[in-house]
């Protein structure tokens, strides 16, 4: 039973990392997840599982055209993500899109137009910044409590194997910057502003 009180969500793909945000939404109370999908069938009903019986698709435009979601979070890969928010555009639906937003500065500025132009929100799946710990530190660098910043450098490691769950991460160009190298950037961005220039150092580890 659909409460029509509540934010309606459909997510578009259905891999691995789809998984956290399945569950974010299925805790939400002012949400109702109405609908996943994936062009993998399988995956498509592991989710809907997930998603305690949520109705599963394997055909974006038939799932949001049937529940017609308020918002959908669009969890795919980029060289998708134009067409499918190009397709949640013409049927006046908001888009929340994975980092990152296209392959390409072109292919991100069509997205940021067809925004625009259409009057559709769209947002950029973009964590870190909303991350607790993280809007502390803003807020003490906000008040000056450590006087004024000069300098700093971010950087992020881990011992996770990105690969072993998303093995289509060998395959991605320029992997540093389009995967992790974004949630860098953003927080770069909104610990201390937008930046009047850049410069940047290229490296080969092998």
């Amino acid at each position: 039973m659909i409460n029509e009180d509540k934010i309606k969500v459909a997510v578009i793909g259905c891999g691995f990392f789809a998984t956290n945000h399945i569950l974010s939404w299925k805790n939400f109370k002012d949400v109702d997840l109405v609908g996943v999908c994936d062009l993998d069938e399988e995956r498509a009903i592991n989710a809907s599982h997930l998603a305690k019986g949520t109705p599963y698709f394997t055909d974006a435009e038939l799932m949001l055209k049937e529940v017609r979601p308020d918002v959908v979070d669009i969890v795919t890969t980029a060289p998708s993500h134009y067409n499918l928010a190009k397709l949640a555009a013409s049927l006046n639906i908001s888009a929340i899109i994975q980092k990152p937003l296209a392959p390409s500065l072109k292919e991100s500025t069509k997205i940021v137009d067809l925004a625009e132009t259409t009057q559709t929100p769209m947002m950029v799946h973009e964590n870190f910044r909303f991350q607790q710990p993280l809007r502390a530190l803003q807020k003490i660098i906000l008040n000056g409590e450590i006087g004024q910043l000069l300098f700093c450098k971010i950087s992020f490691r881990t011992s996770y194997d990105v690969y072993r769950q998303q093995p289509y991460l060998k395959e991605v160009d320029r992997l540093i910057l389009m995967d992790l190298g974004v949630h860098v950037l953003d927080l770069a961005r909104f610990l201390f502003g937008e930046a009047t220039s850049i410069c940047c150092r290229t490296q080969k580890t092998r």
